[in-house]
């Protein structure tokens, strides 16, 4: 992971700050952090997720999503392409921001993620935050990231110079947490984004997305 310093609309600060985002603009992730800022905070971190151009190949690495290869070998990504449902992204992040505030006491929280096509070595996602001491901002910041990996309606397509375009599941294809692996049918997908069936949000997610809104 890096740092990619481009530029990136985010809101305004204020006290308590929350700013969440799904955007098509680059990420400053220097103006994700200042916007975290705070004389009572003695920590600041900052997560900042970017395209990796270059994947060794692991043992059994279909179940994390990767294109079937030989151990040891070399894949390269030239690009990702994002989608989400953005209703229900944005509902979720939400979510996910207020039970991080519930866990941790945190005085601000960003959450940016990229959408649309996104170079190799550029930021797909930025999140950072700031409370009174550091242990409470890592282990938020960590949980965060994990959590919006694991839950929030985000799909991601990596185009492998070797072996073309392939949809990652937003769980299985995002984290290596055993318990959120994906069979393999479903975590291998080659097609056009357009015939790719994303995972149909149910009524239930549908009516809480609009009632959050």
């Amino acid at each position: 992971m890096g740092i990619q310093l481009t530029a990136c609309h985010v809101l305004p600060c204020k006290t308590n700050a929350i700013m969440i985002e799904l955007t098509e603009l680059p990420i400053d992730a220097s103006a994700v952090l200042a916007q975290v800022a705070d004389p009572e905070c003695g920590a600041e971190v900052l997560f900042v997720g970017t395209t990796r151009q270059w994947t060794d190949v692991r043992p059994h690495s279909e179940a994390g999503g990767e294109p079937q290869a030989e151990s040891g070998q070399r894949i390269e990504t030239s690009h990702l392409i994002y989608e989400s449902y953005r209703e229900m992204a944005l509902v979720q992040m939400r979510r996910l921001e207020d039970e991080a505030r519930s866990r941790w006491p945190l005085r601000k929280v960003v959450m940016v993620h990229r959408l649309g096509h996104i170079a190799a070595t550029e930021a797909s996602v930025a999140i950072a935050v700031s409370s009174p001491h550091r242990s409470e901002a890592f282990e938020a910041a960590r949980w965060l990231i994990d959590e919006l990996k694991h839950h929030v309606p985000i799909w991601k397509q990596e185009h492998y110079v070797q072996h073309g375009p392939q949809w990652i599941h937003p769980t299985a294809g995002n984290c290596n947490c055993p318990e959120h692996a994906l069979p393999h049918s479903l975590t291998h997908q080659h097609s056009h984004p357009h015939s790719h069936a994303h995972p149909p949000p149910s009524t239930r997610q549908l009516s809480d997305a609009r009632e959050e809104q």
